[in-house]
């Protein structure tokens, strides 16, 4: 099967554009798996009675996401 060029730079573009969400899919899933695993630490953190301060450098959580755990 020979394909015209206009084809074949279609399937090119469809195949990137399938390549770039299946990306973001998993970058968006990575970036959750992060922060949740932030969140774990950060409230362990609490428990053993470690400052704000030092949890915000530990975690990469602000005051405010610290606060509401």
């Amino acid at each position: 099967m020979r394909y015209t060029e206009e084809r074949y730079i279609s399937l090119l573009t469809d195949s990137l554009k399938a390549y770039r969400d299946i990306k973001n899919s998993l970058d968006s899933a990575e970036e959750k798996g992060e922060r949740k695993k932030a969140i774990e630490i950060a409230k362990n953190l609490l428990e053993m009675g470690m400052s704000i301060d030092n949890i915000m450098k530990a975690t990469g959580l602000s005051q405010k996401e610290i606060d509401m755990l």
